[in-house]
């Protein structure tokens, strides 16, 4: 494999670090918004539905700063190593 090719798979492995924290977070978020505007029902229990959907929320919102946060690092990375 040349190294050009081994840098376009290393850059992609390590843009993946960040990719999958994002996906978890919107994920996450948009379980909170359904449950918690109505469209789903977790349980027959209201107060627990609303407990769901904000910590899944808050939850969320952590996880897309936290991938934003990474993203940045990563991508500096990458700037740095000149790949």
């Amino acid at each position: 494999m040349k190294e050009k090719n081994q840098n376009i798979v290393f850059k992609w492995t390590l843009r993946f670090r960040y990719i999958h924290i994002l996906i978890i977070g919107a994920i996450l978020l948009s379980i909170g918004l359904s449950v918690g505007l109505g469209f789903e029902k977790l349980s027959n229990q209201q107060s627990l539905d609303y407990f769901i959907s904000t910590l899944s929320f808050v939850f969320g919102i952590i996880f897309i700063i936290l991938g934003f946060h990474v993203k940045k690092d990563i991508e500096n990375t990458i700037t740095n190593l000149n790949l």
